[in-house]
């Protein structure tokens, strides 16, 4: 199979135009830089001269925490307004057609929080149509006080609600203060781009990012609230289902003075019963007894079908609304006894896009580094621009992975809007993209497609990569 890597390389040269190095992008990944480490404190002072403040938000053991804050800090209690708002985001969005919508904040109610229920002052339940339109305004208006923010259009980011809030000694400018949010994610996505989405969307200065651990991302930010600068110390955590954000504010002016305590009060975080990431939105899709591969449950897969086991062909598709194409995925199976090249596979699909008026442009990087399993001979993953003549393709890009196995090549493509359109859709996207091509691998004979399989194909890490095969799966 080495000859086979070789062409591949000079079919994909051939078909794409010369990839070279990747052009600049809006969003470039890879030059981040890591958070600035400032402390030279020894742990032993630091907690000397700090409290540790412990709770368990909601009655949510996974939620319990303890940080540590500097001496004269303070607990702060949520506002009416704030108890009322997480209150009413957290009813069920039942008439949503969006399978991600996320509406299930933690309620500050005992009784109705345990059936996302909320009522009004009759007792009477209230639909959650209404609820939305009722609470719309109030709920704008408190995230326009407390962060003097622009509200994204994704629902993920704005539902994020309070947890708890900290505040330092008063001064002439404006305390310190720490807040911590909490959401509940009802898909997939690394921790790490759901960080990078939040500060994106909201046009703040990132100063530096760094994954410090599988499900935390540590960062440092700048911005301008009511007129005064604040450094923004920042820790996003996965925890289950759950996507905790938990921010030190220092005013520019006293930042160089409380900046150390600021690093440690952040380091110290941590959950101290978190629970651990179940996925089980997953399902298995075999090409007869052949082989198989793994995609969300929300996405539509067709898969025509098969009249001949040398080329079988299977389609994902992803929408929210039944109307919109978000994600468009395309398996493709073809027998390496026929009589075609690798080369003449790529240029099918060349010609397919032509005639839907678009065409290939510059290379893109991946950041992504892909496990395949253990028959897989070869493996390449590209990403390109999308050059076409539809303004629905305006900002996409196009992906294409190619692998090798005894029997078969696989041509797995996605198209997808780009990283600088929706970063959002497009993490989602390539997440799922990572998914299908690690799982595509033969089926063992006899073998069932059932959930130990999903199991076996589904480890990941959940703080920084995309979904991979664990060992046992590659022995198979």
């Amino acid at each position: 199979m080495r000859k086979v890597t070789v062409f591949v390389f000079c079919a994909l040269a051939a078909a794409f135009s010369p990839v070279g190095e990747a052009l600049s992008q809006a969003i470039d990944l890879n030059k981040i830089n890591k958070i600035p480490r400032y402390s030279t404190m020894s742990e032993a002072d630091f907690k000397a001269k700090s409290k540790e403040f412990s709770e368990v938000p909601q009655g949510d053991l996974y939620l319990e925490y303890s940080i540590r804050l500097r001496d004269g800090w303070q607990k702060l209690g949520l506002t009416d307004d704030e108890r009322k708002a997480v209150a009413k985001e957290t009813a069920p969005k039942v008439t949503s057609t969006d399978p991600y919508d996320i509406g299930n904040l933690r309620d500050q109610k005992i009784v109705d929080d345990k059936n996302n229920i909320v009522r009004d002052d009759s007792g009477e339940e209230i639909e959650p149509e209404e609820l939305e339109v009722q609470d719309g305004n109030m709920l704008s208006k408190r995230m326009q006080r407390n962060r003097d923010m622009v509200i994204p259009k994704d629902s993920d980011v704005r539902l994020l609600g309070p947890v708890a809030r900290y505040v330092g000694p008063a001064n002439l400018l404006a305390p310190s203060r720490l807040e911590i949010s909490s959401m509940q994610l009802n898909h997939d996505i690394t921790t790490r781009n759901w960080f990078l989405n939040y500060i994106l969307s909201r046009n703040y200065t990132l100063t530096g990012m760094e994954q410090v651990g599988d499900n935390r991302v540590d960062a440092e930010y700048v911005l301008i609230d009511k007129g005064i600068s604040y450094v923004v110390r920042t820790a996003a955590v996965s925890n289950g289902r759950r996507m905790v954000l938990v921010s030190y504010f220092v005013p520019e002016k006293f930042w160089e003075k409380e900046k150390e305590f600021q690093e440690m009060s952040i380091n110290s975080f941590q959950f101290l019963k978190p629970e651990k990431t179940v996925i089980d939105d997953k399902k298995t899709h075999g090409f007869l007894d052949l082989v198989k591969f793994t995609y969300p449950n929300a996405w539509k897969l067709i898969a025509p079908n098969v009249y001949s086991v040398d080329n079988m062909t299977a389609k994902l598709l992803y929408s929210t609304d039944a109307v919109t194409l978000q994600g468009e995925i395309d398996i493709n199976l073809i027998s390496t006894e026929l009589d075609t090249t690798l080369m003449k596979e790529v240029e099918y699909i060349r010609q397919d896009l032509k005639k839907r008026g678009l065409n290939i442009g510059e290379a893109l990087d991946t950041n992504t580094t892909y496990t395949f399993g253990s028959k897989i001979t070869f493996s390449r993953v590209e990403a390109y621009t999308i050059k076409g003549e539809k303004k629905d393709y305006i900002d996409y890009e196009f992906w294409l992975a190619i692998m090798a196995e005894d029997r078969y090549y696989y041509i797995v493509t996605m198209l997808t809007p780009g990283r600088s359109s929706d970063f959002y859709t497009w993490a989602r996207n390539t997440e799922t993209f990572g998914t299908v091509i690690q799982s595509l691998q033969p089926q063992s004979a006899g073998e069932t497609l059932d959930a130990n399989f999903l199991r076996k194909v589904q480890g990941t890490d959940s703080g920084g990569g995309a979904v991979a095969p664990d060992a046992k799966a590659k022995e198979e």
